[in-house]
């Protein structure tokens, strides 16, 4: 499984994505990338499963969703899905990537989303908060 931290984010001077004033991104994890093993959907799927409410998933490679993979929809979660520090993080494939529902509470960071055939981020959760740090 990969890195988890439990800790509360730091915070440095990027803006997130958000429009509140004063909101920051975290400063980007450390650890190292000891778990590369997280390259498909279902992988994926199962270490968000397994990531402690609050907790941060640390990715730190490409990840490919198959065209028959469905959705990774997140729902009253509150998480971070965050690339490693000095990672290149792409998450890849058809269809919707991420779908967050809710009273959800996530924070993306530093992953570039690519070849998506409808949206890579659906945020339809009135209820929750959401950032989008640094991400394409």
């Amino acid at each position: 499984l990969p890195p988890i931290i439990s800790q509360p984010f730091s915070t440095t001077s990027f803006p997130t994505a958000s429009p509140v004033e004063g909101v920051y991104c975290p400063d980007p994890p450390q650890e190292s990338c000891r778990s590369p093993d997280i390259t498909t959907f279902a992988r994926l799927f199962a270490n968000i499963q397994t990531t402690p409410l609050g907790g941060t998933l640390v990715l730190c490679s490409t990840i490919v969703k198959a065209g028959d993979e469905t959705t990774v929809v997140l729902f009253d979660r509150n998480i971070r899905i965050a690339c490693a520090a000095g990672a290149t993080c792409i998450i890849d494939g058809d269809g919707t990537h991420f779908m967050v529902r809710g009273q959800a509470t996530v924070l993306f960071q530093d992953i570039t989303f690519t070849r998506s055939t409808n949206r890579s981020l659906r945020l339809i959760s009135p209820d929750g908060t959401h950032r989008i740090c640094n991400c394409i």
